[in-house]
């Protein structure tokens, strides 16, 4: 499962929900999450500010110094 995916889940948010707060479709949310394409460094940012979280941890690496 991917972190977008994972984190999505977790927050218990609907993929129409966050796509319209995204400015996506639920293609493209489906195909990060699936893996079948990537979101560019512009969209990584805007899922981070959206999910509090760093960018790194959507690219599922590990923090700085461990």
């Amino acid at each position: 499962m991917s972190v977008i995916r994972k984190k999505r889940v977790e927050m218990k948010i609907p993929q129409k929900e966050m796509c319209k707060a995204l400015g996506i479709s639920q293609s493209t949310l489906s195909m990060w999450e699936t893996g079948a394409s990537r979101p560019s460094s512009h969209r990584l940012i805007g899922l981070a500010d959206y999910f509090h979280c760093t960018v790194d941890e959507l690219l599922d690496r590990p923090a700085a110094g461990t």
